[in-house]
């Protein structure tokens, strides 16, 4: 049997990978808006079909189909195995608006998850959406004034989402310009902020360079030299050993050097002056 007429209906070819049921719903939709008859509605099948499909339609036994119904009911037992297994409608109240979610991410998630479960009356799949957001201005909107349909749900959710977004942008470039504004530093603070540090650090390093070139203190004793400004010996102790010393070079007990590079001053004593130990010998040498 022929088309008597030609009818073209934009639908996805089935290429045996797809879910049969939702093949079938969008085929007989779509051969309905057309007018399609029963039969026009079965010789069109074939156009949908694509690759192996195509011959598995071309193996149907002749004359054992005679309503579209039948055809649907041997496809869909051909590719069962491609059917989508739906949830439970039920499986949606698990699906909530998750804590710090945008309305537009939650949307797009809900618009997944309903995909996965089994068909539902309007006011049903309405009432688990509402109860599905999370308390705020769109609950609120929605407890003023209860839609009438689930679309009407799903279409003032979208609206609060875009305005949601935009507030945010809004509100990011309003911080950004205050943000800015409070960083940049006053003519007057600079002024103030940098006199005190230059003193502050000034003092600092002042202090500490005075205690680097303190000396540790060291236990108290009688003993005191003023020539070394040592406490290791007294003053006294200090010239008779140089006296000695002389002494000694003098008589060549050091050896040449230490003699040679020693030069003798005489002193003429004062009224008040002693003469020391060993000053005769060194004036009679």
């Amino acid at each position: 049997q022929k088309l008597r007429r030609k009818v073209k209906l934009d639908v996805e070819k089935f290429t045996g990978k797809e879910d049969p049921n939702v093949h079938l719903d969008t085929f007989h939709n779509a051969a309905q808006m057309a007018g399609c008859t029963d039969a026009e509605e079965c010789l069109l099948f074939f156009s949908s079909l694509r690759g192996r499909p195509v011959e598995w339609f071309n193996g149907l036994p002749h004359g054992r189909i005679g309503t579209f119904e039948k055809l649907a009911e041997v496809f869909r037992k051909k590719y069962q195995d491609n059917c989508i297994k739906r949830k439970k409608f039920t499986y949606l109240n698990t699906v909530g608006q998750r804590e710090k979610e945008s309305l537009t991410q939650f949307l797009t998630r809900w618009r997944d998850e309903v995909d996965k479960v089994e068909e539902m009356d309007d006011k049903t799949t309405m009432s688990l959406l509402m109860n599905a957001f999370r308390s705020g201005d769109l609950y609120t909107e929605f407890c003023r004034r209860p839609p009438s349909s689930y679309q009407e749900a799903y279409n003032t959710a979208w609206e609060y989402a875009e305005a949601e977004v935009l507030n945010k942008s809004k509100r990011e470039v309003e911080e950004g310009y205050t943000k800015a504004k409070s960083d940049k530093p006053k003519k007057d603070d600079q002024t103030k902020g940098s006199k005190p540090k230059a003193t502050y650090d000034g003092s600092i390093h002042q202090i500490r360079d005075d205690k680097k070139g303190e000396q540790p203190k060291r236990p108290w004793t009688e003993k005191w030299c003023t020539y070394h400004q040592s406490d290791s010996h007294n003053t006294a102790d200090c010239r008779n050993v140089k006296a000695v010393l002389k002494e000694m070079a003098l008589n060549g007990e050091l050896g040449e050097g230490y003699a040679a590079g020693i030069k003798i001053r005489k002193r003429t004593p004062g009224p008040s002056s002693r003469k020391r130990p060993g000053e005769e010998k060194i004036r009679e040498g």
